[in-house]
């Protein structure tokens, strides 16, 4: 969590002015030598279901010739964000919140300005490929093998954080390759679906690497409508689109395609109630049984919380808030309610902010093949 001062969530609901400030810099070169940009339009996007997880969009205008030959992308150009708060008393709150890794920038004419976009760094492993053959066998630990990956290509220095676990990823007998000029971000991904893992890098200095969130935690953040409040609009839905009670994941790598299914029976929500809503995935990869169930259940987890949506424009942002986060939100009417945040979109100039979120369901799950 960003460390913003204690008091943050209780001044919000007071008079506070925003505070921001971009800057780039090229990694390559020493000694660090920031340039402050002065994006007149810049947001910052997060979403779950989406690699690279972070992705920021500014525009400015034109700059000279040196900035523009400095902007680069091709070459190690950083962008990053500092945001926060003066409160009331003058005091000044003030982190950085994202550091990402520039992919373009656009200058158009006659618009007379200049785009950008920067995204976290998952776009580093992407652009990766081994020379080399990378091979494991059954008795390799999963999140070993993750770090192995990640560490070859950033260092063991900097800062990988792997949820521990026992489980390995190939079939008894059999073994795994990345060939050389394989596509290392799919293969991690790939045996992070089998573990029921979710992959990213943070936006600021951390892969992570941890299990499906699936029950609610302490909320990071509360948000409410009324005077005491920060909610300026919302809306709710129930649909059935990416909702499911019954999951079925197929390892289709092998000579026999192996499967498991997971499954919520009881409850509202229930296949014994309203009848199985099934969702069906290819995975191609060699793998067990037990591995498929393992796979289904951690995808069923979230699409069991994906029936009930909300979304709330924010008159204050709260930076420090990130996907997979708990939060709690009271509407006008209803009792308040803890949800999973899926994306957030801050809207840097102007110091508000967008949230979708989407409600935990606390259910039993039941795997088979």
């Amino acid at each position: 969590m960003i460390p913003y001062s204690p008091r943050v969530q209780t001044d919000l609901v007071n008079s506070v002015e925003h505070k921001h400030a971009v800057w780039a810099y090229d990694a390559n070169i020493t000694p660090y030598a920031p340039v402050e940009l002065e994006l007149v339009t810049a947001t910052i996007n997060f979403d779950e279901n989406r690699a690279p997880l972070v992705v920021l969009n500014g525009s400015m205008k034109i700059p000279d010739q040196a900035l523009l030959d400095f902007l680069d992308p091709r070459r190690d150009v950083r962008i990053f964000v500092m945001a926060g708060y003066v409160y009331a008393d003058g005091h000044t709150d003030f982190q950085k919140i994202v550091e990402l890794r520039l992919l373009e920038r656009v200058v158009r004419r006659p618009q007379g300005d200049m785009v950008i976009v920067a995204v976290s760094d998952e776009q580093r492993i992407m652009d990766y490929r081994f020379t080399t053959t990378q091979t494991w066998g059954p008795n390799d630990v999963a999140t070993d093998v993750i770090y192995s990956l990640l560490s070859q290509i950033v260092g063991h220095n900097y800062p990988i954080q792997i949820e521990p676990s026992g489980r390995t990823f190939v079939a008894a007998g059999k073994t795994e390759t990345l060939p050389p000029g394989g596509d290392v971000w799919a293969q991690i991904q790939s045996i992070c679906d089998r573990i029921g893992y979710r992959i990213y890098h943070n936006g600021l200095d951390t892969y992570v690497a941890e299990r499906d969130r699936v029950n609610a935690g302490a909320a990071t953040a509360q948000f409410r409508v009324g005077e005491r409040g920060t909610i300026v609009g919302s809306e709710a839905a129930l649909d059935r689109t990416d909702f499911a009670n019954l999951v079925v994941v197929t390892f289709t790598g092998g000579d026999v395609p192996v499967r498991g299914w997971a499954e919520v029976k009881a409850g509202a929500y229930g296949s014994t109630a309203i009848g199985r809503v099934a969702i069906a995935v290819d995975v191609d990869a060699v793998g067990t049984s037990a591995q498929a169930e393992y796979a289904a259940a951690a995808m069923l987890g979230r699409a069991i919380t994906r029936g009930r949506k909300m979304s709330l424009e924010v008159a204050n942002a709260t930076y420090w808030v990130r996907p997979m986060d708990t939060i709690t939100v009271q509407l006008a009417t209803g009792p308040q309610e803890r949800h999973f945040v899926s994306t957030i979109e801050f809207d840097i100039p102007t110091g508000t902010m967008n949230v979708q979120t989407r409600q935990p369901e606390n259910v039993v799950i039941t795997t088979g093949e």
